[in-house]
């Protein structure tokens, strides 16, 4: 009553026929080439490593900005917690988000001088100067 060595060798006292079926639950269906997590995540890294070499410089620079935002936007969260957090100042929420916006106004006109950036207004009015013409003689 065996199968390839599978099975009962008597079917005697067992209270079964001693038909020996397939186990469906161990079939390999069409993920046994799914990799481990292990792997998953080492693959992941080296595609992240192969897409960071493809970055152009104008990617570079998005990436770069959306650092320094999220870096202005940190700092303008720890600025509120410490106002929140001070009573001696007694401060509503409106005031709150007043004195937040203006830190937020001073850390981004830093970051422009720092860059040598003009602002929107100062560029304007650059624009609207007359400039002196060329005139060959």
């Amino acid at each position: 009553m065996s199968y390839n060595g599978i099975g009962l060798s008597t079917a005697r006292g067992s209270g079964t026929n001693g038909f020996i079926q397939k186990n469906n639950s161990f079939a390999v269906g069409k993920n046994h080439n799914e990799l481990s997590s292990y792997a998953k995540r080492q693959k992941n890294k080296q595609d992240n490593l192969k897409r960071d070499q493809f970055i152009n410089i104008k990617d570079k620079e998005i990436v770069n900005h959306e650092q320094k935002r999220k870096e202005i936007d940190l700092k303008v969260s720890e600025y509120r917690d410490k106002l929140e957090d001070d009573e001696e100042l007694d401060l509503n929420d409106d005031e709150i988000d007043i004195k937040c916006k203006e830190f937020k106004d001073k850390l981004i006109k830093e970051i422009n001088v720092k860059k040598g950036y003009k602002s929107r207004s100062i560029r304007e009015k650059e624009d609207k100067k007359p400039k002196a013409k060329e005139v060959d003689y």
